[in-house]
């Protein structure tokens, strides 16, 4: 077996020392420039995503405008509707008065 003075230990523990510094610079180093490279691609991803749901957006106000616009003209029509059935029940309730007096007229005042 081969022996070693004071020395010559603290040589090989100072040569493992620097080696193993020297292996961790390299496998952080890989490590950050990994990490660097993938957060690069989930930028670029996350970027295509919010444009993709930007377009999607848009096609969405697009139709929500369409149908404000045909909400807006079939409360128009309604509007129309409703004037009309309330000229219909003003004619109706001149009506039922003509019809009751026709009858008040026809059968006497009894009725």
């Amino acid at each position: 077996m081969v022996e070693l003075n004071d020395a010559q230990t603290w040589t090989v523990i100072g040569v493992l020392a620097a080696g193993f510094v020297g292996f961790m610079s390299v496998i952080v180093t890989l490590l950050n420039r990994t990490l660097s490279a993938e957060l690069r691609g989930i930028r670029t991803e996350l970027s295509g995503f919010r444009a993709e749901v930007g377009v999607r957006f848009e096609g969405i106000e697009r139709r929500m405008d369409g149908l404000d616009k045909r909400m807006d003209r079939f409360e128009t029509r309604m509007d129309r509707f409703e004037a009309r059935m309330d000229r219909f029940e003003a004619r109706m309730d001149g009506l039922d008065k003509d019809v009751q007096a026709i009858t008040a007229k026809v059968f006497g005042h009894d009725r």
